[in-house]
């Protein structure tokens, strides 16, 4: 009992330290761009006229590696276009004031601005506020910075980068982009305690975790009436950035109409039996929706080293042994 009071303490000690400064939002998100594109997306809508982005390790602010994103002379089909992590469940707290800054420089062209945007979610990510400006570009990097104070329900936030001439109109031209931040204050209304988690059906172990994803702030639904995914990476993305933690999934079903990043030090643990065993119960089962008809897109869970799964069912609904579906890897480890 004295060996885990004293882990708790610090764990205690070390999330107070971690949470109740200000620092930067997108240290455990790879603003750095160190982990290439990864949380971070490129999108040319409606259709992809050959602009792209992609990581590049001659031509950094700083570090070993940068983005280079190339876009092409709009042809008038464009109606949106940029570099985001909108994807990408970053933590604020409302009230409290945040600025985003990047190093960026440009080439190909004249007259080049940077169109940055900084925005806020609310917990279910509506969208409820941001702020955009426009900078002028140069050949060498510059630091640029907006700062938007978040709205008391924001839960939240992302950043975004366009590229437009003086007139705010899309423009080909290259741009560079690295060391991506949002600085300001980290929420620290969740503290990590590891716990006894009560199990619906026999366990050969004591359950410990840090995290039930079915409570606040999370809240995932476990009926599945309701997409799971931004609740449960959310905790994720909590866990590894307070160091790693066991987040518990009860039993039930979770849907889950988009992919997971598994970080490292995390580890998901559900509430399961052996099949064989004769039980009708189920515990716990994750659904994937998403990905039917596409075997090459992004796999269901992409696992980081150091992470793990344990005691769970994953079980494709929509799967049907008369017409059978091609489907993404399940895991990729």
């Amino acid at each position: 009992m004295k060996t885990i009071s004293t882990l708790i303490i610090i764990l205690l000690i070390g999330l107070s330290d971690l949470l109740a400064q200000n620092g930067n939002l997108l240290d455990p998100f790879n603003g750095d761009f160190e982990d290439g594109l990864d949380r971070w997306r490129f999108f040319e809508v409606p259709a992809n006229i050959g602009s792209r982005a992609e990581v590049v390790t001659s031509d950094a602010a700083q570090g070993g590696k940068a983005v280079k994103i190339v876009f092409v002379p709009d042809d008038g089909s464009v109606a949106d276009r940029g570099f985001d992590n909108f994807d990408t469940n970053v933590p604020v707290i409302g009230g409290e004031n945040y600025t985003a800054s990047v190093q960026a420089k440009a080439s190909g062209g004249a007259n080049l601005h940077l169109w940055m945007t900084l925005g806020y979610f609310d917990h279910d990510r509506n969208v409820i506020d941001e702020i955009s400006t426009g900078f002028p570009l140069s050949g060498s990097y510059q630091t640029f910075s907006l700062q938007r104070e978040a709205p008391a329900a924001a839960a939240i936030c992302w950043i975004a980068f366009r590229l437009f001439d003086g007139n705010n109109n899309r423009i080909g031209g290259t741009l560079f982009l690295d060391d991506a931040r949002i600085t300001g204050k980290r929420p620290a209304q969740i503290v990590l305690v590891p716990r006894v988690m009560a199990t619906r059906l026999p366990s050969d172990d004591v359950p410990i975790a840090s995290i039930d994803i079915t409570e606040a702030p999370f809240g995932a639904k476990s009926d599945g009436s309701a997409d799971a995914a931004t609740a449960l990476q959310t905790a994720i993305d909590f866990a590894a950035a307070s160091g790693g933690a066991v987040i518990f999934i009860p039993a039930g079903r979770y849907r889950f109409d988009g992919g997971l990043l598994l970080r490292e030090k995390v580890i998901l643990r559900g509430d399961w039996q052996n099949p064989a065993a004769g039980s009708s119960e189920k515990g716990t089962v994750l659904m994937p929706y998403g990905g039917q008809g596409d075997a090459s897109g992004q796999p269901f869970i992409r696992m980081e080293r150091g992470s793990g799964i344990k005691n769970m069912t994953i079980w494709y609904p929509n799967q049907r042994a008369s017409s059978v579906s091609p489907y993404p890897w399940t895991i990729q480890c």
